[in-house]
């Protein structure tokens, strides 16, 4: 099984590509004694929609969920939650950023978990091949998520946001 700092990383940029964003890079550091591993990714451009950034966001702390059983801590997901701050006070449907974190539980226990358990086997196909080689980007990452993707058909990144923006306002948050 990849390490979870692969499988997270993976559950992301996977979960962003479903919703039609590209992702320019991804890395890993996997775990070593006294070390659980760490790892980074980063799109091609700026999300500006939280339709797209809210569940490609939680995509990463699910899977480590899911697969591996792991509640990570708030500093372990302190760039996650970064985003979450981001997020105007109007996007975040009137919430403070405490408040609004702690509203995305039924996401994280439901759509987007469910999806994460949906794609498993593409994650798990990402996440190995983001630990074999530390690091992908550009042409070598696009090619590597479109192996993942296999044989599995990709979901229609419109069919994603609507989904998601369903998901979003059953919740209160504007979409």
């Amino acid at each position: 099984m990849p390490c979870e700092a692969a499988l997270h990383e993976a559950a992301h940029v996977l979960m962003f590509d479903a919703l039609g964003m590209k992702a320019g890079r991804v890395c890993c550091v996997p775990p070593v004694p006294n070390f659980t591993g760490r790892g980074s990714y980063q799109l091609c451009e700026r999300i500006t929609d939280p339709v797209v950034g809210i569940p490609g966001t939680l995509a990463g702390e699910v899977a480590s969920r899911v697969f591996c059983h792991i509640d990570l801590s708030d500093a372990e997901l302190q760039t996650d939650q970064d985003y979450f701050r981001g997020l105007t006070l109007e996007q975040r449907g009137g919430r403070s950023a405490p408040n609004f974190i702690e509203c995305l539980e039924p996401l994280r226990t439901g759509w987007v978990k469910d999806w994460i358990e949906q794609y498993r086997e593409v994650i798990f196909r990402l996440a190995t091949q983001i630990e074999a080689e530390g690091h992908l980007e550009g042409r070598d990452l696009q090619s590597a998520i479109t192996d993942a993707w296999g044989c599995v058909p990709r979901p229609a990144a419109e069919t994603m946001k609507s989904c998601s923006k369903r998901e979003l306002q059953k919740l209160g948050i504007p979409a």
